[in-house]
């Protein structure tokens, strides 16, 4: 067990490591392709300016509360459209700037069961909206992968086949903020001969990216034994999931891109990105913050709610002092 400051002195020792890195990598442009890697170039920059046009950031939003009788999850999904096309950004909201959340009312459940069935309801709602928002906007882009967390719901499974089934190549981005992922570290230990140990993908390409710059572009698995949810999708489907790392800002660290297309399309994707970015110490595309502004449930439904059924009362309630 570690005191608070140590802790901090450890996260510090481990901070420092990134910074270590750009060193190492000074030298190293090139590294080599296979079936997964599809770029030979370490690094590349972002070049050329990108009509943004109509851009759909999508989002879903989620509040699940426990009762004695019954669990009840709420859900609502959003896009924000928003379009870059006049001397004036523009921007409608679908199916509206604030939606009453869909409730569920489910038969009692342990946690695990719960968080399952909440997970499936948001990304029903989120690949519902997602579909709509294509028919509306030129590039729709998620808050988070284009690929399922969870696949145990048929429902979804086949919302996400009809989501790329109807997509033009390129045109449906996931954006990921925050990326815990190991995978790329492992392929450039294994590529280059440098030892790196267990640092977290986004801290290593936090250290090789410069500002506008993205990494190379890999499948986004090596194959269904590796990802679970990937068994359960359309082998076409697969195959046109890419990924990529992308630094917009020195004052950010790099997001994570998966998008539906091919390799040729991750030029377009990352200048798209930057002319779109939020701020330059937050750099979110802002269609995407904006559906997470709206996206989001608050709890004063469930209060409402509660009001209108009264719940049994909590046991700490009724003590007396």
């Amino acid at each position: 067990m570690a005191t608070l400051r140590e802790a901090a002195e450890q996260l510090s020792d481990r901070e420092e490591k990134g910074s270590d890195l750009e060193k190492k990598f000074d030298d190293i442009d090139k590294i080599e392709t296979d079936s997964v890697i599809q770029e030979s170039e370490l690094r590349k920059k972002i070049e050329g300016d990108v009509e943004p046009g109509k851009v759909a950031g999508v989002d879903g939003g989620i509040v699940r509360k426990r009762y004695s009788s019954a669990d009840i999850v709420a859900v609502r999904a959003v896009a924000a459209v928003f379009d870059f096309t006049g001397s004036k950004v523009t921007s409608e909201y679908l199916p509206g700037k604030s939606p009453e959340p869909d409730f569920s009312v489910l038969d009692p459940q342990d946690q695990e069961n719960l968080d399952r069935t909440a997970e499936a309801k948001r990304l029903k709602a989120e690949t519902e909206i997602a579909m709509s928002a294509q028919a509306a906007a030129d590039t729709v882009m998620m808050d988070g992968s284009i690929v399922p967390s969870y696949s145990g719901d048929e429902e979804v499974m086949e919302n996400y086949h009809e989501l790329f089934e109807n997509a033009e190549s390129g045109k449906i981005v996931g954006v990921v903020e925050d990326s815990y992922g190991t995978s790329l570290t492992s392929m450039l230990e294994e590529k280059t001969g440098i030892e790196l140990g267990d640092m977290r993908d986004t801290q290593v390409m936090d250290a090789i990216l410069s500002e506008g710059e993205r990494s190379f572009v890999r499948k986004y698995s090596k194959g269904p034994a590796e990802h679970p949810v990937i068994k359960k999708m359309a082998p076409d489907h697969v195959n046109r999931i890419h990924t990529f790392y992308l630094k917009l800002s020195s004052k950010d660290r790099p997001l994570r891109i998966d998008y539906y297309g091919e390799v040729e399309h991750a030029d377009r994707i990352a200048s798209l990105l930057f002319s779109i970015k939020s701020s330059e110490s937050y750099t979110i595309p802002s269609p995407v913050v904006g559906a997470d502004k709206r996206a989001k449930v608050p709890e004063n439904y469930i209060k409402r709610l509660e009001k209108r059924f009264s719940p049994d009362e909590r046991r700490r309630d009724r003590r007396s002092f």
